[in-house]
This record gives structure tokens, sequence and C-alpha cells, in this order.
């Protein structure tokens, strides 16, 4: 199995998400660049966390954070099922506000 995937927090503190664009003589990096803007900025591509991370994968990764002995598991489900699950994957988590300013 592998897994490619890239995200970053666009309501980082600075403001500025594409603040690690950086230029490169590859045109696949502007291509991907631009497609990440075009995306993040389209509303109507955007879909609930729980479609990218389903209920049975945070099952699993809760199961890993008990096995590792870290505390409030029970907390970190709760936010899981009342609140980041029903949330939009960009609209409501990668340019959560509040999210950037918990750092």
């Amino acid at each position: 199995l592998s897994i490619k995937c890239s995200t970053w927090n666009l309501a980082a503190v600075n403001n500025n998400p594409f603040e690690y664009w950086v230029s490169s003589p590859d045109p696949c990096y502007e291509c991907l660049m631009m497609f990440v803007e075009d995306f993040v900025c389209n509303k109507q591509l955007d879909v609930r966390v729980v479609d990218i991370f389903s209920d049975e994968m945070f099952s699993d990764l809760e199961s890993e954070m008990q096995a590792l002995g870290i505390e409030n598991v029970d907390k970190v489900r709760e936010y899981w099922a009342q609140d980041y699950c029903k949330r939009l994957a960009i609209q409501g988590f990668l340019k959560d506000k509040g999210l950037g300013t918990k750092r």
C-alpha cells in the first residue's frame, strides 16, 4: 500500500497559505500549485472530512492511541463524533481560523 498526500494549514496565523510556494524549474510543480489553489477556492468541490477519513479509520486511530497510552482518547472521540467528522474538509477544517490559532 502506498499513499501520497499533502496538506497544510490554510488558516495559518500569517494568512498566507502559499508561504512555502517556491520557484521550481519543474513545470509539474507550477501545475500542482495552480491546481491546489483552484481546488481550495472552489467550494463546490469540498467534501465532508468523514468522506476522506472514515469512521473506521478513526476507530483504527483511536485504538492506536489507546495502545500507546495516550490520555483523554474518549474526548478525542467526542470531538470527532460531534464536530470534526461533520465539517467540510477545506472550508470547515483546513481554512478554520480557530484551528490555525491553536498552535
